[in-house]
């Protein structure tokens, strides 16, 4: 088995609490193999992304916060976003499409809120390399501070 009973029920808790966050995005989606695992998919013919393999609930909700902030400093004509730190009206966006979903995920809202507000902290540093793989490789061993 690819992932204990316990880790796979919590990656199944966040990708449920998400998931209609996952399905109303054309750019990217979560999958899951019975060799694999679960993985993250960039969906872009022209571009040459790996697939990500998901090891973890924690790096699942990681990847997807990422998402939902790229998804607001990143949007089209947002005036806001400079220097790549989250303006307070761009914190305060986020915080509107997060929270609900955070909410959502059955067991561990503790533990997910603190690993929210420490991706809020880590996105000056992490936005500076746009690149996903090299953001995921750089928290993929760090636990979310409690």
């Amino acid at each position: 088995m690819i992932y204990s009973s316990t880790e796979k029920s919590e990656i199944d808790a966040v990708r449920k609490a998400f998931g209609s966050y996952i399905n109303q995005h054309s750019y990217f989606d979560i999958v899951y193999s019975d060799k694999i695992g679960y993985l993250y998919l960039l969906v872009n013919p022209e571009d040459d992304s790996q697939p990500v393999f998901i090891g973890s609930a924690d790096k699942l909700f990681r990847i997807l916060i990422s998402e939902i902030i790229d998804d607001v400093c990143l949007a089209p004509g947002n005036q806001e976003h400079q220097d790549y730190r989250i303006s307070t009206k761009e914190e305060q966006e986020i915080r509107r499409r997060a929270l609900p979903l955070i909410e959502a995920i059955e067991g561990g809202r503790q533990r997910y809120l603190a690993c929210f507000e420490q991706c809020l902290r880590d996105y000056p540093q992490s936005a500076t390399d746009a690149d996903i793989g090299y953001i995921l490789k750089d928290l993929e061993n760090r636990e979310p501070e409690e």
